[in-house]
């Protein structure tokens, strides 16, 4: 459902997309391509954000994970198992649905996510070792956990479990916090999204200031009402 803000922004870019039409119909498709694009680049950047604190939420998981020691008791250590994959599993579901979309409706935010899952992805353990552990891999990159193969083997082999799981930590830790660090591919995307969004904000003042110029010398009513429509438009 639409907000009211929301609302208002779409009907104010119909009655100027009108307006356009009756001054000038190249004017009103280029507006109309600058709009689907900003509306896109808006899109990114707030999948951008919520991925990032996703990824943020992992590498915290990830890196108390990585502390995990024989010392730790058993029901601790399936805690902390658990939060890894919940966090583990929030990210790889974004991804995914990220990488569900084509064409049109994909926007530069999906490309970024699903290049990001395939890094995160990757647990530097095999098959097997998680297997041991009770972690299992599903067929959409998710992680599983049978909580009591894993304190089967917290019992029987604490030292090997807990040395498997800190590896298995520090790995997706070091890799979350690469992609969230300044220069890494998540911050880089959102700054690029960010300068593609106020570059189009900027292509839409000027094409809806030259419209208006266009309207001066024009004196029927029609085009003092597009002229209104316009300037409120431009205003917002």
């Amino acid at each position: 459902m639409q907000s009211n803000g929301s609302s208002s922004t779409t009907a104010a870019q119909s009655q100027a997309s009108a307006a356009l039409s009756k001054i000038s119909p190249a004017l009103a498709r280029a507006h109309e391509r600058i709009v689907a694009q900003a509306q896109s680049e808006s899109t990114s950047i707030s999948q951008l954000g919520q991925y990032k604190a996703t990824v943020s939420s992992l590498a915290t998981a990830s890196n108390a994970l990585g502390g995990i020691s024989s010392k730790t008791t058993a029901s601790d250590a399936v805690k902390m198992v658990e939060s890894f994959i919940a966090t583990f599993n929030n990210a790889i579901k974004q991804a995914n649905t990220a990488s569900n979309t084509s064409g049109q409706s994909q926007t530069n935010a999906s490309r970024t996510l699903v290049e990001s899952k395939r890094t995160l992805s990757s647990t530097d353990s095999s098959r097997s070792q998680l297997n041991k552990l009770g972690i299992t891999r599903q067929q959409d990159g998710t992680l599983a956990l049978d909580a009591s193969v894993l304190q089967k083997s917290l019992a029987n082999a604490p030292d090997a479990t807990t040395a498997t799981l800190s590896q298995l930590g520090k790995v997706i830790g070091k890799r979350a916090e690469s992609e969230l660090a300044d220069k890494g591919r998540l911050n880089v995307a959102s700054t690029k999204s960010s300068e593609r969004a106020l570059a189009l904000k900027q292509q839409q003042s000027a094409l809806l200031s030259a419209a208006t110029s266009m309207s001066q010398a024009q004196t029927s009513s029609a085009s003092w009402a597009s002229k209104q429509a316009l300037l409120k438009y431009s205003a917002s």
